[in-house]
């Protein structure tokens, strides 16, 4: 699931090349409602159908296939938002925030979160999300505050790995790719077919 300001499509060759390709994951990469590619205006609860919509199609055209969740930014909260509601692998999270009205305090400390009409809270959904959760932050992120990932890997609990890297809220995607694909890697079973 992408960033608020990103498109699917580097995702999408992110994902389906390099380690990716190589050990056999398959991806797919949407455009939320209201964003390039879609119609309609995007919302908190629009984006998140439109999560569950994807996971919905994944689990129909690979039916039993172990599905991993990946967001960036905003993405990442559509990734926790769906991770709380429906069986996955687990959750490769890049630059993710707790909570819409946390961030949007630290940037904009006059303006009353009372404002905000979607708060974003994956502080509070990300407990439900079960599995393995591997957060991975840029330490010079101007957008979302290192800390916010840090935070959120301590709210998952021991199931979740936080890692800083050098970078900002771009140059970090993918520099952890290859240690996420072990992470996540499923189990293949070594039983001969009948």
């Amino acid at each position: 699931f992408h960033g608020n300001g990103s498109l699917p499509e580097p995702h999408a060759a992110r994902f389906s090349s390099g380690i990716w390709r190589d050990t056999g994951w398959g991806s797919l990469a949407i455009a939320y409602g209201g964003y390039p590619g879609s119609t309609g205006s995007p919302s908190e609860a629009g984006l998140i159908e439109d999560g569950m919509a994807a996971y919905r199609f994944v689990s129909h055209r690979a039916p039993g296939a172990p599905i991993l969740l990946h967001g960036h930014s905003m993405g990442a909260a559509v990734a926790v938002a769906v991770a709380a509601r429906a069986p996955h692998l687990g959750l490769y999270l890049e630059a993710p925030f707790v909570s819409l009205a946390r961030l949007v305090g630290e940037h904009f400390p006059l303006l009353p979160g009372l404002l905000l009409r979607d708060t974003w809270r994956s502080d509070r959904r990300i407990g439900d999300a079960a599995g393995r959760i591997l957060i991975v932050h840029g330490t010079d992120d101007p957008v979302i505050p290192v800390a916010h990932g840090r935070d959120l890997a301590a709210m998952a609990g021991p199931r979740a790995q936080f890692v800083a890297v050098p970078g900002d809220h771009v140059s970090l995607l993918g520099q952890r790719d290859g240690e996420a694909e072990a992470t996540f890697r499923p189990v293949r079973s070594t039983e001969p077919t009948r």
